[in-house]
């Protein structure tokens, strides 16, 4: 099963927060079906705003599109992350 590590900037870590959760909750039926789920949230140790998340998909592909939706991005950026810091890498399971 896939992993997709996201890194971003944000204006305010509690405001982005609030809305991801909101909208991760709004969502999720969508996410369930597409076997995505939110494995962890990390805070960088130097810049509270700076941060790591890494979610699971069922596929590489299901979990590219569920980032590279508009919906997402307008979330993303609605809640705070500056997208031109944006950073997404997937990684597969070797066994």
């Amino acid at each position: 099963m896939p992993i997709c590590v996201l890194r971003e900037q944000l204006a305010d870590y509690d405001t982005w927060k609030t809305g991801f959760d909101a909208h991760f909750d709004a969502n999720a039926a969508e996410f369930a079906n597409a076997g995505i789920t939110l494995e962890a949230v990390y805070r960088d140790a130097d810049d509270a705003n700076a941060i790591l998340t890494t979610i699971r998909s069922a596929s590489r592909e299901q979990g590219e599109a569920m980032l590279a939706d508009p919906a997402s991005r307008a979330a993303m950026e609605a809640n705070g992350t500056d997208l031109s810091t944006l950073r997404v890498e997937c990684y597969e399971d070797p066994s």
